[in-house]
């Protein structure tokens, strides 16, 4: 009975989350929405307040903005939703900051969808966060309206003496961009090749503020007020709350991620029971934590970070203490290298589905770096702690700060000794969500088999490994005759690229970067299960057909009709007509002279021609598809008609 009720309850929750997340769609509830306003035209000014802390980019700094109000044409309206807003500023500090009221003159567009078959998919991203529009602006398209004030100006000073103060202490840029990451979560500072070599390593969660800081920073604060509890009672029902208030605090700090927002929730339950004098229950906990959450903000639910730190959470409450009790250590310091490895161990094993599923690879070497490096990461923190604390003071700021330094050099290099060694990462792993799904149930499985050792416990393992080797098997099985054609954008001209079962072949211009093909190559690897790739560059400026899968491919137009006449006549009923340039102006007319029963579909990859031209092709039944607009174009093999 006791399970039938936490079944329905859970549902239950389930559905209130989902209601919540529908209501909190600002599209979809609130008939004020900037989508829904018809005046607004290139001139409209828009005005709202930044929602979170920015973030570094190429371009400056990017944040989101929570409309209030639109100018346009002459009319303010009281308007609601968010975007996407693109900062051109040399520092995040000159830049709107959190808890302000601005004036922005932007022009909105519509999100990048993916640009790679199976890669990341940079609209959906933003609309599991309630973004449908981002834009680009200069600082003085900026007008501040109202400063901020209160926690947030006082959170944002904090923020700027910290950065500050590491700035002054921390020569090193690279050793600037780990503290800042691993201390404050603020990875604006922190260069692509470093956080590579963490994520290689395996010890990535290093730099992302979680559970792991806010452990560090509770146990601090409690040791320090510890003598004084014990004492005087009485005094627990301020230190409790100021114990609170800390935790939270610093959470603001740091950026309120789902991460260390799961963390601050659950650490404040393990507080309040302290308080209170009660015992904590890990599943309650976890599962309060989670509907808490899921009221206040049901779209953290759907964060890859939020999922990841809960899921390592969930690991460590309930896979650690079975792996624990597995070996028995003979001394102390056995016993506490084992509880590492287990406590490493459980989280891993908690994760790495997940893991493989959203970025295609694995850190061999995780076990024994984490062991060593984490240990000294908490090192880190404690000095860098000491050092935002006393590092003003003169003399031994200094000394503090040096101390600093040179622990997060020696963290470097362990991280670059373990990024180096052979076969540190698998890369390009396809891992589906059936496998992922899959290979959960078989780790819940083995969890009842060791904790019950029952034998309705065994024939689950056993259903749940066959379940295991039954997807593996279904999900090549769905590749083998697999047969795809695509076109995707690139700025040396489009590529095109033909799957075929488990081989690709990849078909570029001259002038495609090196990179850019890489990175399709990882993608459709690690997305598309693409095991071998077949490379080909060509020649921009060659007319003729240009391939011929199941489609043909036009690469460019001659001004003269006759040059191309007749390879549109030899165009069979399996073809379609792809035109990569943008034709002249009459070609829509020959075009119905010499194939006047037109069944094909016609892409163009430039749509800026003339509305004749449009108005010809669009009686003609044509369709014009944008790879701007759509990302990548999946071409069938047969005619449409």
């Amino acid at each position: 009975m006791k399970s039938v009720l936490g079944i329905m309850t859970c549902f239950t929750f389930m559905g209130l989350g989902a209601a919540i997340s529908t209501a909190k769609q600002p599209k979809l509830s609130d008939p004020e929405h900037y989508q829904k306003i018809s005046t607004i035209d290139s001139n409209a000014v828009l005005i709202g307040s930044p929602d979170g802390s920015p973030k570094k980019t190429s371009y400056g700094m990017m944040m989101y903005f929570n409309l209030k109000y639109i100018r346009s044409k002459g009319i303010m309206k009281s308007t609601s939703g968010k975007i996407l807003v693109h900062v051109k500023t040399d520092t995040i500090h000159d830049g709107p900051q959190e808890g302000g009221l601005y004036a922005l003159r932007i022009q909105l567009r519509r999100p990048s969808p993916a640009s790679i078959p199976g890669g990341f998919d940079w609209e959906k991203h933003l609309k599991k966060k309630g973004v449908y529009h981002e834009g680009w602006v200069i600082q003085s398209d900026i007008m501040e309206l109202k400063r901020p004030n209160g926690i947030s100006a006082f959170s944002n000073q904090c923020k700027e003496y910290v950065e500050d103060l590491l700035y002054k202490r921390l020569n090193n840029r690279a050793d600037l961009g780990v503290a800042s990451a691993l201390l404050m979560g603020n990875e604006n500072w922190l260069d692509n090749e470093t956080e590579d070599k963490f994520a290689a390593a395996g010890v990535l969660h290093v730099l992302c503020v979680s559970g792991m800081h806010l452990v560090l920073l509770y146990g601090i604060l409690i040791k320090l007020f510890k003598p004084l509890l014990r004492k005087k009672p009485l005094v627990s029902h301020v230190v409790f709350p100021f114990l609170i208030c800390s935790i939270w605090f610093y959470s603001l700090l740091t950026g309120m991620s789902p991460s260390i927002t799961r963390a601050a929730t659950m650490t404040t339950f393990v507080i309040f029971s302290e308080w209170m004098e009660r015992r904590v229950d890990k599943t309650n906990m976890m599962c309060a934590s989670l509907i808490l959450l899921s009221c206040l903000d049901p779209l953290m639910l759907l964060s890859e970070g939020f999922q990841l730190s809960f899921l390592a959470v969930c690991g460590i409450f309930y896979l650690h203490p079975v792996i624990l009790t597995a070996f028995e250590p003979g001394n102390r310091i056995k016993r506490q290298l084992w509880e590492m490895t287990s406590v490493t161990l459980s989280a891993q094993l908690a994760t790495f589905p997940l893991s493989l599923y959203l970025f295609g690879q694995f850190p061999n070497w995780f076990l024994l770096a984490n062991m060593i490096i984490v240990p000294v990461s908490s090192i880190v923190m404690y000095a860098g702690m000491l050092m935002i604390m006393l590092g003003n003071i003169p003399w031994i700021g200094e000394w503090i700060g040096l101390a600093t330094a040179l622990s997060i050099e020696f963290l470097r290099y362990l991280v670059d000794l373990f990024s180096a060694l052979p076969f540190a990462v698998t890369e390009n792993i396809y891992y589906p969500v059936l496998m992922v799904s899959s290979t959960y149930i078989l780790v819940i499985m083995l969890f009842y088999f060791f904790k019950s050792n029952s034998y309705e416990s065994l024939v689950g393992c056993l259903l749940a490994i066959i379940s295991c080797l039954a997807s593996i098997y279904f999900v090549n099985e769905d590749f083998v005759d697999e047969e795809s054609c695509w076109i995707i954008k690139s700025k040396a001209g489009p590529v095109f690229i033909k799957q075929q079962g488990f081989k690709a072949e990849i078909i570029a211009f001259q002038g495609a970067k090196e990179t850019e093909l890489q990175r399709i190559e990882n993608t459709m690897a690690t997305k598309r299960n693409v095991k071998s790739f077949k490379k080909t560059i060509i020649n921009p400026k060659t007319n003729f057909n240009l391939i011929q899968f199941h489609t043909t491919f036009i690469n460019r137009f001659p001004k003269k009709w006759n040059h191309c006449s007749e390879n549109l006549k030899n165009l069979d009923k399996t073809q379609t007509l792809l035109l990569v340039k943008r034709p002249y102006e009459d070609f829509w007319d020959d075009m119905e002279k010499t194939l006047p029963d037109l069944k094909k579909l016609i892409y163009v990859k430039r749509v800026d021609i003339s509305e004749k031209s449009l108005a010809k092709a669009e009686s003609l039944g044509i369709q014009i598809l944008n790879l701007d607009e759509l990302g990548y174009i999946r071409l069938e093999s047969k005619v449409i008609q």
